[in-house]
């Protein structure tokens, strides 16, 4: 019994090493200097006057002999609000995604202060297109972090899971610039300003994802217009690794297989389809997939279509009909 209890534990420690080995690291202390500990090496720096300026030294740091750090000079760590306008200032390097590995996770450590909701630290993932300019803010669609300030006692640590999305490394290797930025506006001053220190990026092939949540047509309609453009809709997970596309199985086979069998439809959540013939049911699935394979156990959602005609009224207006017209003589009339 102690060597299979042995055996279990080893094997459990062999997944866990095999697991970490499977891993690429992008950016830590010895690779892109992530610890700053070779000064500005791999970092590039786009700073605005002498009021917020991102340097990197011993003065402020986390770990280790350096830091990257804001001062309005390097033997501090403080701003201040001489300009009277707002602030920006950037530190940032390249960064590059192998393909399919799209469990991506950023990981650093951080101080400041700052006025609440006015002074901040931000991290954006950008592309190589982008360069960061001082007193100028990036797109917030670029934003990975929430805003961070009011706490500088000591280093706080973030993690920040990327989103195969944005990393845009479904199917090939993309290259990305990482942007850390500090944000400031002409009040008030509350410093000590932003410090980062012990940057990891990560990236890994990720697990199959689970399964979407599928929204309309609602499971069982009964009546849904042949004529009318009908779209699939559906959520993508809220939980497990990220899809990269989106595999279609359509038809009106109980498998959902005769019309689409797993169409590869890209990363949409929605999807029209073609012309419906009237009173047939017809079944759908999705399955979200990426390089770890694709989600399994997903549903089989069905809807059935009804013959429905326009209708031009007598002041031109066009109606939807999805039954029967009579006239004052009712259906039995002249029968």
């Amino acid at each position: 019994m102690k060597k299979i209890i042995i055996g279990v534990i080893a094997l459990f420690l062999l997944m866990l090493i095999s697991a970490d080995l499977c891993a690429t690291t992008i950016i830590s202390g010895a690779t892109g200097n992530g610890n700053f500990e070779a000064g500005a090496v791999n970092w590039t720096t786009a700073n605005p006057g002498g009021n917020a300026l991102w340097f990197i030294g011993g003065f402020s740091k986390c770990s280790g002999a350096n830091g990257a750090y804001i001062g309005t000079a390097a033997g501090n760590n403080n701003y201040t609000n001489a300009f009277l306008a707002n602030r920006v200032a950037h530190i940032y390097q390249d960064v590059t995604f192998p393909a399919c590995e799209t469990d991506i996770t950023l990981t650093f450590n951080w101080k400041a202060n700052g006025q609440a909701g006015q002074d901040y630290l931000r991290v954006y993932l950008v592309p190589t297109t982008v360069t960061p300019t001082a007193n100028t803010q990036l797109a917030a669609a670029y934003q990975i972090s929430a805003d961070l300030n009011l706490s500088f006692v000591s280093c706080n640590s973030a993690s920040i899971t990327i989103p195969a999305s944005l990393a845009g490394n479904c199917s090939a290797a993309s290259t990305m610039r990482l942007v850390f930025s500090w944000r400031q506006d002409f009040g008030t001053v509350a410093n000590p300003a932003a410090t980062i220190d012990d940057v990891v990026l990560t990236s890994l092939i990720p697990s199959a994802p689970v399964c979407a949540g599928y929204n309309s047509p609602s499971n069982g309609a009964g009546t849904i217009c042949s004529s009318a453009v009908t779209v699939l809709n559906w959520s993508a997970p809220s939980s497990g690794s990220s899809p990269c596309n989106y595999l279609l199985y359509f038809g009106t086979d109980a498998a959902a297989t005769n019309i689409y069998n797993g169409t590869n439809i890209g990363n949409v959540t929605s999807f029209t389809l073609p012309a419906l013939s009237p009173g047939t049911t017809y079944y759908w699935k999705i399955l979200p997939a990426n390089c770890g394979g694709n989600a399994s156990g997903c549903a089989i959602w069905s809807f059935t279509t009804i013959l429905c005609t326009d209708i031009t009224m007598q002041d031109g207006s066009s109606v939807l009909c999805t039954g029967n017209f009579y006239d004052s003589g009712g259906p039995s009339a002249g029968s």
